[in-house]
């Protein structure tokens, strides 16, 4: 009889063994999350800065995140953060008297960097839209109609302080957790570099993107409201690609001021 029950036992085990395995494989976040629509987004800034009447040129760069959101056969649109597109970020942490000209690329999971043009930048709800002629990926998922609410699960692809490879990107998870500040609040934690980057629901469909994260705990992070961002990506989006706008600021006559805080540029000297 002892033996019986072993020989039960062992069965039952190996049946549970193998009924994990199978909810593994259903649930697998690869499947699940479209990481080919992920993007690494890499400014560069040509600088000019004054002090006095002596100018010092000099460059500098930053990384961001962002995600293909809508496609045509002609090429790719791209969700990011509106400070990632303005060069006005920099102006801001430069002060003073400067002139700051950006160009701005992204590059995917397998490595290929592609040009851009900015067709659009919300400095409220710190937002950005991308275009690439040469890009073309499966755009991700969004969810129109069913907003997060509070306890949901929240997964996110980023590039935070510049980590991404070829077929790696960091995914981190969290809750969203309210309305705060006249955003929606997550505990997903982020840093330079995260700007811009994904947040999907457990369907794996699209419902934020973070633009911040508050300054003494990096595991509250900030993003616009879901029904703000969906009617944002449908607006400035269409087929017909608009001109992109100016990414030069000249301020070396009079200041320029910004309203951009605690943003989350991973900053490097080139």
């Amino acid at each position: 009889m002892k033996t019986v029950k072993i020989i039960g036992l062992m069965i039952l085990s190996m049946f549970l063994v193998s009924c994990g395995g199978i909810m593994n494989s259903h649930f697998s976040l690869k499947k699940k999350l479209p990481f080919d629509s992920f993007v690494k987004v890499v400014a560069t800034y040509d600088v000019v800065k004054c002090v006095d009447n002596t100018c010092v040129n000099f460059k500098l760069g930053s990384t961001s995140s962002g995600a293909v959101v809508r496609t045509y056969d002609h090429g790719s649109y791209i969700l990011s953060t509106g400070h990632s597109c303005d060069p006005g970020a920099i102006v801001n942490d430069l002060g003073g008297k400067v002139k700051v000209k950006q160009t701005t690329y992204v590059i995917d999971l397998n490595g290929i960097k592609y040009e851009t043009k900015t067709i659009n930048i919300n400095r409220l709800l710190d937002t950005c839209i991308l275009y690439s002629s040469e890009l073309s990926k499966t755009p991700v998922r969004i969810e129109k109609n069913e907003s997060p609410v509070i306890g949901d699960k929240i997964y996110n692809i980023a590039a935070p302080v510049g980590m991404f490879n070829t077929n790696t990107a960091p995914v981190l998870e969290g809750r969203y957790s309210g309305y705060k500040w006249g955003f929606s609040l997550y505990t997903v934690p982020a840093i330079g570099g995260s700007s811009g980057s994904p947040l999907f629901n457990v369907k794996g469909k699209l419902v934020g993107m973070i633009h911040s994260v508050h300054t003494r705990f990096h595991h509250l992070s900030f993003g616009p409201k879901h029904t703000q961002l969906v009617n944002y990506i449908y607006k400035h989006t269409p087929y017909h690609v608009p001109d992109g706008i100016s990414l030069e600021i000249d301020a070396t006559k009079k200041e320029v001021k910004q309203n951009i805080k605690n943003h989350l540029l991973d900053i490097n000297i080139k």
